[in-house]
């Protein structure tokens, strides 16, 4: 369980990362670059966020 929780904060800390550099992604001057950059970071966002979901109901399980 411990391993849980403690997984679950890294995993928040990541999304807290990566959204940071998902809203500077969008300030990218080229174009291209900033697409791409925003697709990246957004794809990290999202695989997160599911992450979260997963271990927030394993710990649900475990309690």
């Amino acid at each position: 369980m411990d391993e849980l929780l403690a997984k679950k904060a890294q995993l928040e800390n990541d999304l807290a990362i990566f959204r940071h550099s998902l809203i500077q992604a969008r300030s990218f001057a080229n174009q291209e670059q900033r697409a791409e950059a925003v697709a990246r970071c957004q794809k990290l966002v999202t695989d997160v966020e599911a992450e979260i979901e997963q271990v927030t109901a394993e710990i649900a399980a475990l309690s």
